[in-house]
């Protein structure tokens, strides 16, 4: 199948999903009155249960859920296809394979927005049948004890595929949906990779005064000196709030270079403590104020959003930001386009001995499907969870350029009422391109999918400015080429608390954390003796952390 060329606007949206930023909206309800005619499921033969509807019945199943999509692909979606969340291609498919009729009680245009709305339905009694949520959602349901067990419908009606993406994902995600034994939640899958960050660097700076990448903390410095000293850099990115791992221009890639992993839960005698209290932490916020009094950060940095931190690296004041893969496309990409001479690469993370430093990831899952027990036929979450990844991700089949992304701006996928990506999903792409991109023959025959749209932007990429940043995230010795090392050299630390939020997390978590990030970028800027953050540490025990700590290892203990 040949590849098409999709816009730009999309193919950002597809890689940042993760990590977009979110405008607060008013909710935009869509009323259904349709009736929930009850049906009988059908048996399982020798296909598996997996490959047959949710019912024989004449009736159809009319499965209520909730939506959310943004104003400008609904707009899109109805210019461009004629298609709204209540009439479409996937609802069509959806009652022409399952016989099931889905209906949006109401559809919203962020993620914050559909969290509130899924909040005051709670409250009031009027959840949908099929919804996805967070963690504490999740808890309150369960709880409650409204939810359906999960787990035992995907035993029975997974199809291999859908259970070979969620074997793949690992078992965190799971894990994180079980209480008692009892799986209540679908994972919402995303790669924990794409967590983490790795460092990145001005070469055409590094070339022209003969400097190599950076093994130790030291080297860094002494690249950032050299930048400053020729290019009259500020030294590297940081942002005011340099804790917002969502962002780029932040510390955890530096901490884990002294073995330190800021918002993570790490095992140490056989419990759990949190990254931030303990002294490998410490080291790193001693030599970030070292490097602060000595120029290498910014002396503004306590005054700059990440924006403000965006339009230096664009105007070539700073050579040196640690971020994730996507970097390159913001804001890198715009630095090249402003400066034509800019380049940039991916490092791995230096340490402070030159030893191979652990990158630093979350269980990044943090949304479930859940289906209500009231619900007469369960097991319809598993049966769109099976056609979702045949229509997407099916090799066979190649239906993605229908149900995916028709072409254009039109992003089709997030109109099913269910949607997830594999574990590894941008390292996959990498590999599947690499044999092409030397003369690019033979990749419209073989390449389909997604795999084909991005190959199309990073071949383009090797030779066009303009589409630059594509190649340095999937090209060789890009960004994704940093991710395959991390893994495949066993070069990452997760997070070892992927359950639900305990109740003082609730309460205090927030508040807590914000006085401690408060007092870490004060001793960073001078502004607070080191010594000071041995008190943070006091306080932030004294004020819920230790009971939090508590909640954390009872959980960590029981699992």
């Amino acid at each position: 199948m040949k590849y098409k060329i999709f816009s730009t606007a999309y193919v950002v949206l597809s890689c940042l999903i993760l990590l977009s930023a979110c405008r607060a909206v008013t909710p935009a309800a869509v009323d259904t009155d349709a009736a929930n005619t009850p049906a009988t499921s059908s048996d399982t033969d020798e296909t598996g249960d997996w490959a047959k509807p949710s019912t024989t019945s004449e009736s159809a199943i009319a499965l209520k859920t909730a939506g959310v999509i943004s104003q400008v692909h609904q707009d899109i979606n109805l210019t461009e296809l004629g298609e709204s969340m209540n009439s479409n291609r996937w609802n069509d498919i959806i009652m022409e394979r399952l016989n099931i009729h889905v209906e949006y009680n109401w559809v919203v245009t962020d993620i914050d927005a559909y969290s509130t709305r899924i909040n005051m339905d709670m409250a009031a009694g009027t959840l949908p049948d099929m919804i996805r949520v967070d963690s504490a959602q999740l808890t309150q349901l369960v709880e409650a004890d409204m939810l359906a067990d999960v787990g035992s419908l995907f035993e029975q009606h997974a199809s291999p595929l859908l259970k070979q993406f969620i074997e793949e994902a690992g078992p965190a995600a799971v894990q994180a949906a079980t209480f008692n034994g009892v799986q209540y939640g679908f994972p919402r899958i995303f790669a924990d990779i794409e967590t983490g960050v790795m460092l990145w660097l001005r070469t055409d700076w590094m070339d022209a005064l003969n400097l190599e990448g950076p093994k130790t903390i030291d080297d860094l410095r002494n690249i950032l000196r050299a930048f400053k000293d020729e290019y009259g850099a500020l030294g590297l990115a940081l942002d005011n709030n340099p804790f917002n791992f969502s962002n780029n221009a932040q510390i955890m890639g530096f901490a884990n270079g002294f073995g330190a992993y800021p918002r993570s839960w790490v095992e140490q005698n056989g419990n759990l403590v949190w990254g931030e209290t303990l002294p490998e932490f410490k080291n790193a916020i001693v030599v970030l104020a070292e490097m602060y009094a000595e120029g290498l950060i910014d002396p503004e940095f306590v005054i700059k959003d990440n924006s403000a931190v965006h339009e230096d690296i664009m105007a070539s004041k700073i050579g040196a930001v640690y971020g994730p893969q996507w970097t390159p496309m913001w804001p890198l990409q715009q630095n090249l386009n402003l400066d034509p001479q800019a380049r940039w690469q991916p490092f791995m993370l230096p340490s402070v001995d030159g030893s191979d430093a652990n990158v630093g990831i979350q269980t990044a899952t943090s949304e479930w499907y859940v289906i209500l027990n009231t619900f007469s036929n369960p097991e319809a979450l598993i049966q769109l969870a099976n056609l979702y990844v045949e229509l997407i991700y099916d090799p066979t089949l190649q239906q993605f350029e229908t149900y995916g992304n028709p072409g254009g701006e039109v992003i089709a996928w997030e109109m099913s009422p269910i949607s997830f990506f594999p574990a590894n999903k941008n390292i996959d792409i990498m590999n599947t391109i690499a044999p092409y991109l030397e003369t690019g023959d033979g990749a419209s025959e073989e390449l389909w999918g997604e795999a084909g749209q991005l190959f199309a932007l990073t071949f383009d990429g090797m030779t066009n400015p303009d589409n630059w940043g594509w190649e340095r995230i999937y090209g060789p010795g890009g960004g994704c080429a940093i991710q395959e090392r991390q893994i495949l050299e066993g070069l990452t630390h997760t997070n070892q608390f992927y359950g639900a939020a305990t109740p003082t997390m609730v309460t205090n978590m927030s508040i807590i954390n914000s006085a401690f990030v408060e007092e870490a970028v004060k001793i960073i800027s001078g502004q607070s003796p080191v010594e000071a953050l041995d008190n943070a540490v006091d306080a932030w025990f004294a004020s819920g952390g230790q009971t939090i700590t508590n909640e954390v290892n009872e959980w960590y203990h029981s699992r």
